[in-house]
């Protein structure tokens, strides 16, 4: 029985992105490849007939209640606490269950029915099981990241995530119907740490847009973005959170600039909220500086999408120190781009990243592994070039396109028992 025709479809998704709305950008405070994972599913899902509303948290409040951003496909900012200033995870999760009532008022009002329900993280876990009880519908999670994992791989003096986090993980994993992990690791880790039952899980891969991430001549994306001739460039792509491994970037940074054999270098470092991580940018500074090369470092701060290309393409290498990463999407929009990548062999870069062909995967917090492999990139132009045409090969092959087919099989497998009898629910098999 196969479930990827329209037929078995549901007609309409509450997409639940409670902590951060897929329209900021990434890069910013707590928005990152989970804000553009939602986005571009949910346009892909518009395309293909689905209805959906992506609930999250008004966070500004000029912002409208509503915005579509696909024929089908809109975000409704609902109150959870104050949408003024930070709302960190253990405090938002407190306003929750106000925030539940006020999606199932908006429904209500509406008149809106919705056949399934699909929550991102961990808050959103807790919000979709709430209305799963409420409106009777399945359940499909994505964590995107774990709470057992984070604290498994930090670094002494870098806060853990809560017990707070873990339970609910916990909770909302025997809650679902079903979970989607990125890679077998990702499906794993749901196992061991959590209690995932196999049946549970469905292993789809994340996506990128190819159509906006391609590769621009090097030559051009410096001009636009007025870097000067003749220095090699390294950049970062990211959110500045500890687990992203940027100060091992910046050791190693200053061990390649050390060496001087791979020329003069500049780090730029794309990422950060300027009004709220005015703290953060102030210590990586203090780093840079630290190690002797503050003048070769430049903060961009955060991106809109449709720029980050020419900051790919006008790269030598893309470097992902991440300690933890589900996916790597910043790693597979850099191979789109045609940049070899570097990258720490863990979690779903392993997958993401093809060592020695679409570039180098180097043990995590390894300073000289890293700083070696950089400076064989930046040394050896033919075989940057080489690896920079292997990615573009390679990112074809995770089309956003696909992920939605994928997530369908899933959501119809679901909606086709949610319309059983009840004597047969208990009956299905698949």
């Amino acid at each position: 029985m196969t479930f990827s025709e329209p037929n078995h479809w549901p007609r309409r998704v509450a997409m639940i992105s409670a902590h951060t709305c897929p329209l900021s950008v990434p890069g910013k405070y707590k928005a990152g490849g989970l804000n553009v994972y939602v986005l571009e599913l949910s346009r892909e899902l518009s395309r293909r007939g689905v209805a959906v509303d992506v609930y999250t948290r008004l966070r500004d409040p000029e912002k409208p209640e509503v915005v579509w951003f696909a024929e089908r496909a809109r975000v409704i900012h609902l109150v959870a606490g104050s949408p003024q200033g930070r709302c960190g995870d253990t405090v938002l999760f407190e306003h929750l269950p106000g925030f539940v009532d006020e999606i199932a008022q908006f429904a209500v009002q509406e008149d809106l029915t919705y056949e399934l329900v699909h929550g991102h993280y961990w808050l959103s876990g807790w919000v979709a099981a709430q209305l799963k009880g409420r409106w009777g519908t399945p359940m499909v999670q994505m964590f995107h990241t774990l709470g057992q994992v984070k604290n498994l791989v930090a670094q002494d003096g870098t806060p853990r995530e809560p017990p707070l986090r873990i339970e609910t993980e916990r909770w909302a994993v025997g809650q679902a119907d079903r979970l989607i992990a990125v890679n077998s690791v990702e499906s794993a880790q749901l196992i061991w740490f959590y209690g995932a039952k196999p049946e549970q899980l469905h292993i789809v891969p994340g996506g990128v847009d190819t159509l906006l991430f391609r590769p621009i001549p090097k030559a051009q994306a410096r001009r636009h973005l007025e870097l000067e001739d003749g220095a090699r460039v390294v950049l970062f792509v990211g959110r500045l959170d500890p687990i992203k491994g940027i100060e091992v970037l910046f050791g190693a940074f200053a061990r390649l600039c050390a060496n001087h054999s791979s020329g003069p270098c500049r780090l730029l470092v794309v990422g950060g909220d300027r009004d709220r991580e005015r703290d953060k940018l102030q210590a990586l500074r203090e780093t840079a500086a630290g190690l002797g090369v503050a003048q070769e470092v430049q903060f961009i701060g955060s991106v809109e999408q449709q720029h980050l290309p020419c900051y790919y393409s006008a790269a030598d290498v893309c470097v992902v120190p991440s300690y933890s990463e589900s996916f790597g999407l910043v790693a597979m929009e850099a191979m789109a781009c045609g940049t070899p990548v570097i990258a720490s062999r863990v979690g779903g870069l392993q997958f993401t990243v093809q060592d020695g062909h679409t570039g180098f995967l180097v043990p995590p917090r390894d300073l000289g592994a890293l700083a070696d492999r950089m400076g064989c990139i930046l040394r050896r132009p033919e075989l940057a070039a080489r690896m920079g045409k292997a990615g573009v090969e390679r990112a074809r092959e995770y089309s956003w396109a696909r992920v939605a087919e994928s997530i369908l099989a899933v959501y119809g497998e679901l909606h086709q028992v949610a319309r059983l009898p009840e004597r047969d629910k208990r009956a299905a098999t698949f």
